[in-house]
């Protein structure tokens, strides 16, 4: 098993192929092995039994994506951005059943108003901080 292999699973909206060259930077310092996992559509009429499936889910794909990459749990961290509810979950089961690290993106907003109300906001990444 390739134990100095470090893996960063990105679970969240944003593929890495759209992320700023910052962004990647960062986590070529600390991972040299990137896997994006699609988020999940949440139904915002979900249940909580839903969401719970749901995070079963996903936590068996994380698994397997360690394995299949012959990664360690030590070694893997997943960046998790989206619905509140799943993340929160997610991240619960993640650091508490298999201590595995989890982190969010932080961006510094810059928005632009115009005189008809529109909003533009461009983020720019700060750092990956640790849930």
């Amino acid at each position: 098993m390739a134990t100095t292999d470090k893996l960063f699973i990105n679970l969240s909206n944003h593929p890495s192929n759209k992320w700023s060259e910052d962004q990647i930077n960062a986590v070529k310092e600390k991972w040299n092995k990137l896997i994006n996992v699609t988020f999940p559509d949440i139904d915002p009429e979900a249940t909580s039994t839903d969401i719970n499936n749901l995070c079963e889910e996903y936590i068996n794909k994380i698994l397997s994506i360690i394995e299949f990459k012959e990664c360690t749990i030590e070694n893997t961290t997943v960046h998790i951005m989206g619905e509140m509810t799943f993340v929160y979950n997610m991240i619960r089961i993640l650091k508490d059943k298999y201590n595995i690290s989890c982190v969010a993106s932080t961006t510094k907003r810059d928005v632009t108003e115009k005189e008809d109300g529109t909003k533009t906001s461009i983020f720019k990444f700060i750092q990956f901080r640790e849930y």
